[in-house]
């Protein structure tokens, strides 16, 4: 690609570069949202390409990073609508203080272009951004839903080399897709009155049309190479029935309302057990949204059933650790009046666990537990409430039991199947979804990955957030090479295999109940034995472009 100077390029208007820029940010908004299961995951292949056209010319520092900002506050609202409608306040703050996340490294373009080229600065932005977005987003920050790659996720086709680089190389073939349309279409605009110019048969626009097909090309032939690779070894399975039912409006709900809640999970899966044989019933994230250990008369209820079934049920719950006597009070606990901490946890409960519990062998408390790792912002944990116990009035009011702690897990949930299997099962509730783990997952090594969420508090109104598990979901079965059964309170339910792709499915905002043969798989994926390897290669080769002068 050939490299073109600041001083080569006319500044265009503001207002053309304004508008420019509005279109990418939309182009960039619309690929992380579907229209009645339409995606427009494609838009992102051109989505940077208006911007780069409206920064190319700016020659002051404020003009480029009011585009900057101005591109990512617009991508943001798409991608956090939902948030925004359900809560105007916190949903303005974090996208105000998320487009200065996201458009930060587009700033660094500014200063780059006058050492090494406009687009070559574009170039290393595309092999910095991985970095970033793992190292300051994701961990500084723990804000992965501002990553770039979720929007390809509706493509898992496109995204299998994610087992080797993480969910991190799909910004890097995002931006440079748009910097390859960018090289060709600047190469045609600056030659195109020159004399003897043709645009068929000229072999820079062949060359450049073939970057262009490659960023394709190369995904396709390795979505063939991993399927000869991995699927002779993916020859078992359990089968998991999934139960979609809608909740009441949870910032509404009372403790008889999450009773009844519990119930309709019990009696659903009565009606379509009697057909089906399951190794697991999954339920979704609080579908046991009463504290299990300490209610005796709801332990006898479930327990009785899961007998009743022969069947191992995992499902979503919350668990209450309460604070030795004596013990020093952290300062949000003391806020909230509370000498006890709450978890969002997932609980499997085995037909042999529910006879011992019932014949009095052990105790519900004996019952090891999933804990959710990673609190939802301002609806389950306001961040900085720790520190600052106040801030903890800005959460949304989801029910009773907000302000939860995060958990730390070891070990797997494991259950028998119908032909005596120990089959083990790796939890991750919400959030935990949008967070990768590759070396617990690697460590733990579970046969497969258990998804429960609960959208529904975000309405109906928009499907960016249920739309975002799923992507996140089918990234996290790309990386770790496992197939995922979620389950969600009329969000999406459906499973994936371990190249993920969805293979049932219950519709949005539908009752019902999957019943699906789920792949088993203990690979070990590139990624998850070298989580940084691609991260570090791709700053290496940022710093490489930035020190060599053309």
């Amino acid at each position: 690609m050939a490299v073109q100077t600041v001083n080569q390029t006319k500044e265009i208007s503001v207002i053309r570069a304004g508008v420019l820029t509005l279109l990418g940010g939309v182009l960039l908004g619309l690929s992380v949202n579907e229209w009645h299961r339409f995606s427009f995951a494609f838009t992102a292949w051109a989505a940077f390409f208006p911007l780069f056209l409206a920064l190319e010319s700016r020659k002051t520092f404020l003009s480029h990073f009011v585009l900057s900002y101005l591109f990512a506050s617009i991508y943001l609202t798409f991608a956090l609508g939902t948030f925004l409608i359900n809560s105007p306040l916190a949903g303005f703050f974090v996208i105000l203080i998320g487009a200065v996340l996201f458009s930060f490294p587009l700033q660094l373009i500014f200063f780059l272009k006058n050492r090494i080229g406009l687009t070559r600065s574009f170039f290393a932005i595309a092999f910095l951004w991985p970095a970033y977005d793992y190292w300051i987003v994701e961990q500084l920050f723990g804000m992965p839903i501002y990553t770039l790659s979720i929007c390809q996720a509706s493509y898992p086709r496109l995204i299998q080399y994610i087992d080797i680089t993480g969910y991190t190389g799909i910004s890097t073939w995002i931006i440079s897709l748009n910097i390859a349309i960018y090289a060709l279409l600047h190469f045609i605009r600056t030659n195109k009155n020159s004399s003897g110019f043709k645009l068929f048969g000229n072999s820079k626009v062949l060359l450049k049309t073939g970057i262009i097909l490659l960023h394709f090309a190369l995904p396709l032939l390795y979505l063939g190479y991993s399927k000869l690779e991995y699927e002779p070894r993916l020859n078992k399975s359990v089968s998991v029935m999934a139960i979609q039912e809608e909740y009441p409006d949870p910032k509404s709900a009372t403790d008889s309302s999450w009773v009844s809640i519990m119930q309709t999970y019990v009696t659903t899966t009565d009606s379509v057990i009697q057909n089906q044989k399951p190794d697991l019933i999954l339920w979704p994230e609080s579908a046991v949204a009463i504290q299990f250990k300490e209610n005796k008369q709801v332990q006898e209820y479930l327990l009785s059933h899961v007998l009743k079934w022969e069947t191992a049920v995992l499902s979503g719950s919350f668990d209450i650790e309460f604070f030795k006597e004596g013990a020093p009070i952290p300062p949000l606990q003391h806020y909230l009046n509370r000498n006890y901490e709450v978890f969002n946890a997932a609980l499997l409960l085995t037909p042999q666990f529910a006879w011992n519990v019932l014949e009095g062998t052990i105790t519900a408390n004996d019952l090891n537990v999933y804990r959710k790792e990673h609190a939802m912002p301002f609806t389950e944990k306001v961040p900085l409430a720790e520190t600052f116990p106040s801030l903890s009035n800005t959460a949304i009011q989801v029910g009773n039991l907000i302000h939860i702690s995060t958990g730390k897990n070891e070990g797997l949930l494991k259950f028998l199947t119908k032909d005596n299997r120990i089959t083990s099962v790796q939890p991750l509730i919400c959030w935990d979804l949008l967070f990768t783990n590759p070396k617990s997952i690697l460590k733990a090594n579970p046969n497969f990955i258990a998804g429960l969420a609960n959208e529904t508090h975000f309405g109906k109104v928009l499907s960016t957030m249920p739309n975002g598990l799923v992507g996140y979901s089918i990234m996290r079965s790309i990386e770790y090479r496992r197939s995922i059964a979620k389950s969600s309170p009329m969000g999406f339910t459906f499973t994936t295999n371990p190249f993920g792709e969805i293979t049932h499915s219950i519709p949005w905002l539908i009752n019902g109940s999957l019943v699906s043969r789920v792949v088993l798989s203990n690979i070990s994926s590139f990624y998850m034995r070298n989580p940084n390897f691609y991260t570090l290669g791709a700053l290496f080769i940022f710093v490489l472009i930035v020190i060599k002068k053309p």
